[in-house]
């Protein structure tokens, strides 16, 4: 399955950080790597940001993207 992002700064209010200080883009494609417990789906840092390094997992909720590939 594969997601393209579409939001990068929603503040959730529980300390965690946004897309794009996670260094994602709105139009990205990425590939879902699967689903975290609140629905969620997990996808894998192409890149190193300040908070983040290439590899670590990144949360998109679904009002964040759109999904592109089944």
């Amino acid at each position: 399955m594969k997601i393209k992002i579409t939001k990068i700064d929603t503040l959730n209010g529980d300390g965690s950080i946004t897309l794009e200080e996670c260094g994602l883009k709105i139009g990205e494609v990425l590939e879902v790597d699967g689903h975290f417990n609140d629905g969620s789906y997990c996808v894998i840092a192409t890149s190193n940001s300040e908070f983040i390094h290439a590899g670590d997992n990144i949360s998109v909720s679904a009002d964040e993207c759109e999904v592109v590939e089944e």
